[in-house]
């Protein structure tokens, strides 16, 4: 462990050893009120002091034994857990409760006493474990997102001469690069990441791959042409770390297939976590541990203001205390779970309560995980990001086009509105494009409907090469697709759209030996032309239809702008 993070750790232990004085004072006020009424003789059950100590109790519980305070954590859960038995059992405190009740508060009282930083397990398991951090550096074996070249040794440009221009329609250049060159530009140790900012992947031959392999070590991905499609072949290349097959002879659809699994961009944003619970020592214990393992938590001491959050934030996971004051966090999820836009939002429970009946109740009402207090905060921050991870995962296959990976018509709606929004606030300009591929049924008449989805799916990938990572595209239905170009003024979304037309009418398609070549029309509309109500979306896609409209009256393969008039 580094030693920041034990520094940081050491100084939130600390912080809460120093506010054990002041709970001690408030635990012991509230006792002295309890006793007055055990030596009056009246009835506990409804004495606030009595609740109110509960809920001290179990705060103190879930926090110390999280900080690493084992022996006050478990003195702590001894009470909570006799306090919560006789609560529910519902009758009066009888001479045997009483005398338990009053052992187990002596018992904590001492602890608190006694409690020394040296027993601190928290500091002394991280410091002795070496293990590395959550949220360290990303995977430097990533493939690069913003990569525009392609390195092939020189006997596959020699065997494929056509292979330059089958990719650079797309954007990609093709550069030769011998094994020499190879370990010169990518040196094994040093390796710098501007050196590959531009780098899609490396194509070589199977006999150059294991050679390859072992020169790029796995920085950059690397795809192996040739003829031997057996596993055995297929095990050997992926042993070396060889990421994908092409077999001769190319096309330009089966590299772009292979490219776009590879460096199709991931979603990088920090997962945002929201956390809910009432005790601030452990509240600011578990922000550090998810902000250490590179997530962005917002932390609330009651879910007063949740709903509030949830819509601000958007959070990948909700981390709620199971019991807190005035509020049931199995209530609030069965809340939560009314509104459908939550519906599949992971709910992780924290509870010092281990009953599986209640774990069962939690699960039963929405929740996704429960926590027994003491947390460990690095395994809560494991298992939130892998939650938020698979939420991630369902939500892109809800939103996105099964067959081009891009937004579906609703998604590419929603992200306009927000766009729209945005643009308003931060005053600056909004272009939406409409993309429609001429005559396209003529290409499913002619050459089947594989040979159709087969134009869709270069177009998508054209988009993502040419566009930015701002950008956001979609697909609308059938051959029409949908792009916002962020902060972009209309002069240069028609100058981006056209240079999309002219390299997408370059590229060859080819169907059982056909080769043939297809067009696009664009209308282009600007956020400028519609105002600031709330129709803007629509009338920016109705412009945007309108001169697409226009486009192919006027022959097709053409960009139009919009005029707001029409």
């Amino acid at each position: 462990m580094s030693g920041t993070h034990l520094n940081r750790l050491q100084g939130l232990v600390e912080k809460y050893i120093n506010s054990l004085a002041e709970r001690q004072e408030t635990l012991r006020a509230l006792y002295a009120q309890i006793s007055t009424a055990i030596d009056a003789q009246r009835d506990l059950r409804h004495l606030s002091a009595l609740s109110d100590l509960h809920h001290d109790v179990h705060k103190l519980a879930g926090s110390a034994g999280s900080l690493g305070l084992d022996g006050l954590g478990q003195a702590a859960a001894s009470l909570d857990v006799y306090m919560s038995a006789i609560q529910r059992r519902g009758d009066s405190f009888n001479d045997s409760d009483l005398a338990q009740f009053r052992a187990l508060y002596q018992a904590l009282d001492a602890s608190m006493n006694i409690q020394r930083l040296s027993e601190s397990s928290i500091l002394q398991a991280h410091s002795a474990s070496g293990s590395p951090i959550p949220g360290d550096p990303l995977d430097a074996h990533a493939p690069l997102a913003s990569a525009s070249d392609v390195w092939v040794l020189p006997d596959i440009i020699a065997q494929h001469p056509a292979l330059p221009a089958l990719l650079e329609p797309f954007g990609l250049t093709v550069f030769a690069k011998s094994l020499e060159q190879l370990a010169l530009d990518l040196p094994l140790n040093d390796l710098q990441p501007p050196q590959l900012s531009s780098v899609v992947v490396i194509l070589c031959s199977q006999q150059d791959a294991d050679s390859v392999a072992r020169i790029i070590q796995r920085r950059v991905p690397v795809l192996a042409i040739g003829t031997d499609e057996s596993l055995q072949a297929r095990v050997l290349m992926a042993r070396a770390g060889v990421q994908g097959l092409l077999t001769p002879p190319l096309e330009g659809q089966e590299i772009l297939a292979l490219l776009d699994r590879l460096t199709r961009p991931k979603d990088n944003r920090p997962i945002q976590v929201v956390l809910v619970d009432d005790d601030p020592a452990l509240s600011e214990l578990l922000s550090y541990q998810f902000s250490n393992a590179g997530m962005t938590p917002t932390c609330l001491s009651s879910p007063q203001t949740l709903l509030e959050t949830l819509g601000s934030v958007q959070p990948d996971v909700v981390v709620l205390d199971r019991n807190m004051p005035r509020w049931d966090g199995f209530e609030v999820a069965m809340a939560i779970r009314q509104i459908p836009q939550y519906a599949t939002l992971p709910l992780v429970f924290l509870t010092a309560d281990k009953r599986p009946d209640s774990r069962l109740r939690g699960l039963a009402l929405g929740g996704d995980d429960y926590l027994h207090k003491p947390v460990d905060g690095a395994h809560l921050a494991t298992l939130v990001r892998a939650r938020a991870l698979r939420a991630r995962a369902l939500r892109e296959k809800i939103v996105t086009d099964g067959l081009t990976g891009l937004l579906n018509h609703a998604a590419i709606v929603h992200e306009a509105q927000r766009q729209v929004a945005l643009a308003h606030r931060l005053k600056w300009p909004l272009c939406f494009a409409l993309v429609d591929l001429d005559h396209f049924k003529s290409v499913n008449d002619t050459y089947g409907h594989q040979a159709g989805d087969s134009v869709l799916t270069a177009l998508s990938r054209l988009l993502r090469q040419r566009l930015r990572r701002s950008d956001i595209i979609g697909r609308m239905g059938g051959e029409e697709f949908a792009i916002l170009l962020v902060d972009t003024p209309i002069d240069k979304g028609l100058e981006v759209m056209n240079s999309i037309r002219e390299a997408f009418s370059q590229i060859k398609h080819s169907i059982n030996g056909h080769r043939f070549t297809v067009t696009l029309s664009c209308g282009v509309s600007a956020l400028a032309s519609v105002g600031h109500d709330g129709d803007a979306v629509p009338s920016l896609i109705r412009l945007a239809d309108e001169a697409l409209y226009q486009a192919k009256a006027a022959g097709r393969n053409t960009v139009l702008m919009a005029q707001p008039n029409t």
